[in-house]
């Protein structure tokens, strides 16, 4: 690829960044994860485990309305916890992801191996990585040699992930 078309693509795609957006309150994370249909529904079924409470005047069976609803407000809690955990490093993997991304990559242009800002990759270029190097866009393998990458930033994984030339 020139250096011409380089500065092309990049007019047409655009520079390789990850969009700048504003950033999501944690409240806002946490309330969000109540905004479900089925969270609606339970919290619905939760408030008509109270309303026997409301129009009888039987309290033998106060305590048990009662349970059910704490029950299923309980429930609710719960899980709107570990959707804000996920919801929260996700939103951490990605700030660390933009950090990644302000890197230097090494490219052919104009037949010879070129040093350029990671910003300035664009499709079609040709990445040549090294033993240690950060892999600054997502690319397809052409050659490769024992190539194994860590994905602990996007998936958590621990252990490299050992990479193909083929497609399956």
């Amino acid at each position: 690829m020139t250096t011409e078309e380089a500065k092309n693509r990049i007019r047409e795609f655009g520079q390789n960044v990850i969009k700048e957006t504003n950033r999501i309150n944690p409240l806002i994370i946490f309330f969000n994860q109540f905004n479900s249909p089925v969270v609606f529904v339970l919290i619905g079924a939760a408030i008509l485990s109270l309303l026997p409470m409301l129009f009888s005047s039987n309290d033998s069976h106060e305590k048990e309305h009662l349970i059910d609803f704490f029950l299923i407000m309980t429930i609710l809690f719960v899980n709107a916890m570990i959707g804000f955990i996920q919801d929260y490093k996700a939103e951490k993997a990605i700030e660390s992801l933009k950090k990644m991304i302000t890197l230097k990559a090494i490219v052919l242009r104009d037949g010879k191996e070129s040093t350029i800002d990671s910003s300035q990759v664009v499709p079609g270029d040709i990445l040549i990585l090294q033993s240690g190097a950060k892999i600054p866009a997502d690319a397809y393998l052409l050659e490769i040699n024992n190539l194994q990458t860590s994905e602990a930033a996007l998936t958590g994984e621990s252990t490299p992930v050992k990479k193909e030339t083929t497609i399956d």
